[in-house]
Formats: C-alpha cells, structure tokens, sequence
C-alpha cells in the first residue's frame, strides 16, 4: 500500500511540487502520456482516470493523472423542526502524484495539494499544448 506523508510536512511537500512545476516548465523533466487504462482504478462510482503521464527524474519514476468519480454527500435539511439528511451526488476531481518502481506499483502518493492542480496544467501544457500554441501563433 501507497504511503502518504502527515500534513505537517506540507511546506516540503508543497516546496517539492514548485520544484516539479519549475523543472516541468523548463523542460528539464519530461513527461510522457501513459494510457489512462493503464492506471488502476480504486471502484468508486463512475470513477474514470483522465489526463495519465510519467515521467523519470533522478531515478525515480512518478506518475501524475487525473481521477474523477461520483460522491454522495449528505445535506442537512429542515422539515418542521426535525434535521432528515438528503443526499446528493457531486463529481469529485482529483490530481495525483505517484512515485512508483518501474513495474507501476505505488511507492508513495502525495497527499492531496492544491499545488498538484498547477503541475498537472503545467505537465499538458509542456506534453502538447507549449506545440499546438506556438502552431497556432505562428500560422499566416
């Protein structure tokens, strides 16, 4: 099983990803796009991986993707003095960040970032979009 740091750690781990996004950025790190099937789903509710890359770093093989699936979430609702909990469904998205050996198992997963949002669009847009805008750009 994966392990994950405490957020104590989180200035590290936050610092960390800056640093991918800035190796990513000047093209040091490379990222290769992975097929999303080839990333093991966990069976929550219409979960589907979007959006999969890797990428080898000093020796080490990370994998980044995006995974979305549906929640049930519960709302409190009043009827006549008395709370009865609604649920609704909500289409949860999340970026992951794997360190993984060269078989694809999970070393370790970064908790949950906001930071890991910026490396995913940075990784797209160096893996395809950097290509397609200069195209654009320089079309007559």
């Amino acid at each position: 099983m994966a392990q994950s740091m405490k957020p104590s750690s989180g200035s590290k781990l936050s610092d960390s990803v800056a640093k991918l996004i800035e190796l990513t950025q000047k093209s040091t790190i490379t990222w290769n796009a992975l097929s999303p099937d080839s990333i093991p789903l966990t069976g929550q509710d219409y979960e589907q991986v979007e959006g999969a890359y890797e990428a080898d770093y000093s020796k080490l093989r990370m994998h980044l993707y995006k995974r979305s699936y549906k929640s049930m979430q519960r709302r409190p609702r009043l009827f006549i003095s008395a709370f009865q909990d609604e649920l609704y469904a909500v289409r949860v998205e999340e970026v992951i960040l794997e360190h993984v050996d060269t078989l694809g198992n999970v070393l370790y997963r970064f908790p949950e970032l906001d930071s890991l949002n910026n490396l995913f669009s940075a990784v797209q847009y160096a893996s395809g979009g950097r290509d397609l805008i200069d195209a654009l750009l320089q079309a007559t």
